[in-house]
């Protein structure tokens, strides 16, 4: 024995006393290095003597625990702790003719800085009598290990691996915190009370991490056996050493893989940190991700102590993002009520506060404080403290009857004798076999949520009767993801997770062991099914987890149901489009030499072939007219006739000398317009919607409209370029044309429809004003599509109103336009551009209403004379007036300060007036197109609205001659200035009183003519009264 002390103190001074306290700590706010406390009193920790106790015999006790490691500088944190311990020791009438010393180790969390520190405490300096030491298990095992040459009592103040308990091989320990099987059960009984079924579980390289893991999946497998109920342990994956972060990476892709929405993790913070910086990565966030710890040695300000770290790459924000509704089972923390401590006699609250004030004042006032650690190390020294006065007081023992084996064994047997009132808690050892060398005590659930300084709060306390709620369950920085709790919980009104995906993402189908897998080669699945399907033919899926199959390209075909490819056509045949189950032979006039053609070959000019399927040349002759031992081939727009091509006339189609159909009539020329116009709107529409949801105005019907707008924009440019028979449009009438849609309008509606869904629902940023400027641009390539076709149209000699559906289909685009300026200003983006734009459009469509009814002969605009499109656009215009008109008025005459205020205000009822106004619109655009004239006003006239028609004429005929009047006045040079006064006065008036006249006014309750007859010839109107 002497030989192997020498050994170890020769080996100790080898160290070069690096077990010591450490000259500078960084257990600060702001992970500042500052002067440890007592580095420079050798790491004995400084009291005030008590004078009865002069030529008292010092009892040393070594304290030893991380400066530093898995637990981070805990060691700096609870120093105030140990100090006020020694103190109160000092102070009381504990061990008189005795004095109670404390040195400070640093055992770095790890097995071979502990064992140094425990040699060097043991073998320099003043003879140590018992050791307050460790917080890490492993390393207590290592200091249980080396404290045996010194016959000193082990006294852990936060060890808590079961392991500990067996006696047998870790002799003379006594723990102060419950071991972890504590923490276990505490997350294993929460995560049942909130009724999950399906976990994952992540657990770290340390013996206590794989520990606590088994003994979870131990108690979940026994559940299962028993029937009691039914848990799904989905995987148990290791992160294997320190810094590891592929195997960080590794968990998170499992977790994700399988879908495990709630993951217990079994790591330190150091590995857990790094974990959830690789889940952030990964956007595996809560409350769709949650995490529990069960080993939760994770302090308070772990966030700042570990973020930007090499094995955690994540900011200090992205780390508390990730950690947001982290739980973590803990020793309980330091008590705070007024209740007295059984040893020291000071009130709880005194204890607490006095250590508060100390450990922030560290570091400048910057000192960062572990109430959930620092009661275990003051208890700790107080149970030291008191085995050590009933064996030597009350044994009237000495100094020298210290470090002996029977005193070790003495001390270890008194521990297991205490029982008092701790500062954390009942402070006694159990005694049953089953739980052995354990300590009864209080389990914290504590969740992250707080700042990341000190990112934990208080949520629960586990006791022997269950769990007792602090606070509510918060498991996300999203109000609603909580559950209201005070002592128990709401879970029936609460936000509880789901543990498993509401559905899968396409290409991958559900299965409960395993989350969402990927449908093999050859299927697919779309968001929601519940089973892979098979790709059917004329299709494919070439690689596993495709969302849909692939159609086979031209040239291409499959004829069975699961393909992972696609078979070439054979020579002579061919597929000109996507999705083929066969080919196509080859017509007249055409070969395909080779397989995989997407479109046979047609035979050189003035030669055909007289079969279908040629696969060489030489198989084609003469495909056009054989005429006196000529092949005479017609263009397009040519019929044959005795030898010569001649023209057709504009009512027909030929094709290759013959007529082969009529040209499309004007009806369908006047639809296509009107659907190239609805474009129009369409590109206002989508961006009116994405600034819904920004404002926060019904933000998840606006993000499903705008997704529904983009969709019904692009079908439709899909529409213009190849054509649509059921919706009868017309395909790009020329090559221009569909070169302009395929290279100007679909790449310009790309950008802006990827942009608007690649940012919808974001707080508002610089993206707004390039939205601004894509939407502008979009327009502006829409209104030229609908040029060309108009242009089109009236070169193909169809009769169309094509102007005048342009513009009216214009106001419906303008009326979109009046709510996006407003909803640009809304959200404060070129206010003052857009105020200049809502003011030139509400112009530019109140100017073209009145065109549109009164005609404009300058503009080629006829004046309305349809009854039905009247009384359409009577409706227009109240709605116009009703809802848009006013609200635009006022920010236009607004000072600029005030604009955006009132923006917000009006932008939610413009969004609901735009819609009826739209539907008007719509609606008064088809009968633009085409007004059958079957609708009957008169039908709905009152005898007073005869009269009051009657009344509006004739005042209308007076107020005419009234203007008559005054003009050849001011003509003749009579009271002139008097005439233009009046004049301007009366022109208005009449204006407004000759819309009326023409269309009513539902918001003053003036109808419209009620007859075609009436409308066209107002004299009408008497006859009209007496017959009705």
């Amino acid at each position: 024995m002497v030989a192997l002390s020498l050994a170890l103190l020769a080996l100790s001074v080898a160290y070069l006393a690096s077990g010591t306290c450490p000259a500078q700590c960084t257990a600060t706010s702001n992970n500042a290095a500052w002067p440890c406390r007592y580095h420079q009193n050798g790491c004995q920790v400084a009291v005030t003597p008590n004078p009865d106790r002069a030529g008292a015999s010092d009892i040393n006790v070594a304290v030893i625990s991380p400066y530093s490691g898995g637990l981070g500088e805990l060691m700096t944190m609870v120093e105030p702790a140990i100090a006020a311990a020694v103190q109160d020791v000092e102070s009381s009438g504990f061990l008189p003719g005795f004095r109670l010393n404390a040195f400070l180790g640093d055992s770095k969390c790890s097995v071979p800085s502990a064992t140094q520190a425990t040699i060097e405490a043991c073998s320099t300096g003043p003879t140590k009598h018992a050791l307050l030491a460790d917080s890490c298990s492993a390393a207590c095992e290592a200091v249980n290990d080396a404290a045996q040459f010194f016959n000193v009592l082990q006294v852990s103040p936060g060890c808590i691996s079961n392991s500990l308990s067996d006696s047998a091989r870790y002799p003379f320990f006594t723990r102060m915190a419950p071991s972890y099987r504590f923490n276990v059960q505490s997350l294993y009984e929460f995560t049942k009370l909130m009724g999950f079924q399906r976990i994952g579980v992540v657990v770290g390289y340390r013996s206590i991490n794989t520990l606590g893991a088994d003994y979870l999946v131990s108690l979940m497998r026994d559940d299962v056996a028993a029937g009691r109920y039914n848990w799904t342990i989905l995987f148990t994956v290791q992160i294997t050493s320190a810094g590891n972060i592929a195997d960080a990476q590794g968990a998170a892709e499992e977790i994700e893989r399988k879908d495990s929405r709630i993951n217990i993790l079994a790591l330190y913070q150091t590995e857990g940190a790094m974990f959830l910086c690789q889940a952030y990565q990964r956007n595996l966030l809560s409350p769709a991700y949650n995490f529990m710890a069960a080993s939760g040695w994770w302090n308070p300000s772990y966030i700042v102590e570990r973020a930007g770290a090499s094995d955690c790459p994540c900011s200090v924000a992205e780390l508390h993002r990730a950690s947001y509704g982290l739980i973590a089972a803990d020793k309980g923390p330091m008590l705070s009520t007024e209740d007295v401590h059984g040893l020291s006699g000071r009130s709880f609250s005194d204890i607490y506060g006095n250590y508060t004030e100390e450990c922030l004042s560290f570091g400048n006032g910057t000192g960062i404080c572990n109430h959930q650690w620092a009661g275990y190390f003051y208890d700790g020294l107080w149970l030291i403290a008191s085995v050590l006065h009933t064996y030597l007081v009350g044994g009237n023992r000495s100094i020298a009857d210290l470090a002996t084996p029977a005193s070790r064994q003495a001390l270890e047997d008194l521990s297991h004798q205490v029982d008092f009132a701790g500062i954390t808690g009942r402070v006694r050892q159990f005694s049953t076999p089953d739980q052995a060398g354990d300590r009864n005590g209080v389990i914290l659930l504590r969740q992250a949520g707080g700042p990341p300084e000190s990112t934990f709060n208080h949520m629960a306390f586990r006791t022997e009767t269950g769990i007792i709620f602090q606070t509510d369950v918060v498991w996300s920085p999203d109000p609603g993801h909580r559950i209201p709790c005070a002592g128990t919980c709401d879970l029936a009104s609460g936000f509880r997770p789901a543990d498993r995906s509401t559905g899968c993402p396409a290409g991958k189908i559900w299965l409960n062991e395993q989350g969402c897998i990927e449908c093999l080669e050859g299927e697919f699945a779309s968001s929601g099914m519940a089973q892979c399907e098979p790709c059917g033919p004329g299709s494919f899926a070439s690689t596993p987890g495709s969302p849909s199959c692939q159609l086979c390209s031209p040239g291409h075909y499959s004829s069975a149901e699961g393909a992972t490819s696609c078979l070439e056509c054979a020579a002579g045949h061919s597929r000109d489009s996507p999705g083929g189950t066969v080919c196509t032979k080859c017509a007249r006039g055409f070969y395909a030499e080779q397989p995989g053609q997407a479109a046979c070959t047609p035979c050189p000019p003035g030669l055909s072939t007289n079969f279908e399927g040629a696969v060489e040349v030489s198989m084609c002759e003469c495909d056009g007219f054989y005429w006196e031992q000529e092949c005479v081939k017609c263009h397009y727009g040519e019929r044959f006739e005795a030898g010569v091509c001649v023209s057709c006339n504009r009512s027909v189609i030929c094709e290759e000398g013959v007529i082969v159909g009529k040209a499309p009539e004007a009806e369908t020329w006047s639809k296509t317009i009107n659907a190239a116009g609805l474009q129009r709107t369409l590109s206002q529409r989508m961006t009116i919607e994405f600034l819904l949801v920004a404002l926060g105005i019904d933000p998840d019907a606006n993000r499903q409209k705008m997704h529904t707008t983009i969709s019904r924009y692009g079908a439709t440019v899909q529409d213009l370029m190849a054509g649509n028979s059921s919706r009868e449009i017309l395909a790009a009438p020329t090559a221009d044309v569909l070169t302009y849609l395929q290279a100007e309008v679909l790449p310009t509606f790309t950008s802006l429809s990827s942009l608007l869904e690649a940012n919808v629902g974001l707080p508002s940023g610089a993206f707004l004003n390039e939205i601004r400027q894509q939407t502008a641009a979009l327009l502006e390539v829409s209104m030229a599509v609908v040029d060309f076709f108009v242009e089109a149209a009236a070169a193909s000699g169809a009769q169309t109103a094509g102007l005048l559906v342009n513009v009216a289909g214009r106001q419906r685009t303008i009326l979109q336009k009046l709510l996006k300026h407003v909803l640009f200003i809304a959200a404060d983006v070129s206010v003052e551009e857009s105020l200049e734009a809502l003011e030139s459009d509400q112009r530019l469509f109140e100017d073209t209403h009145n065109a549109i009814i009164q005609g404009a002969e300058w503009a080629s605009i006829p004046r309305l004379t349809r009854l039905c499109t009247l009384h359409q656009m009577r409706d227009v215009t109240f709605y116009y007036e009703e809802g848009i008109r006013g609200p635009v008025r006022d920010m236009l005459s607004a000072d600029l300060p005030d604009v955006v205020a009132l923006a917000q205000i009006a932008a939610p009822n413009m969004s609901d007036n735009t819609d009826p106004l739209g539907v008007a619109m719509n609606a008064a655009v088809q009968l633009f197109i085409n007004d059958p004239g079957t609708c009957n006003p008169k039908e709905h006239m009152t005898e007073s609205d005869w009269w009051y028609l009657m009344k509006s004429m004739s005042s209308k005929a007076a107020r005419s001659q009234e203007v008559y009047r005054l003009f050849m006045q001011v003509a003749a040079g009579s009271f002139v200035e008097q005439g233009k006064v009046e004049l301007a006065v009366l022109m208005p008036a009449s204006t407004r009183e000759l819309n009326h006249l023409l269309q009513g006014s539902r918001a003053s309750g003036i109808p419209a003519p009620p007859s075609q007859e009436i409308f066209t010839k107002p004299g009408a109107c008497s006859d009209g009264a007496v017959a009705n």
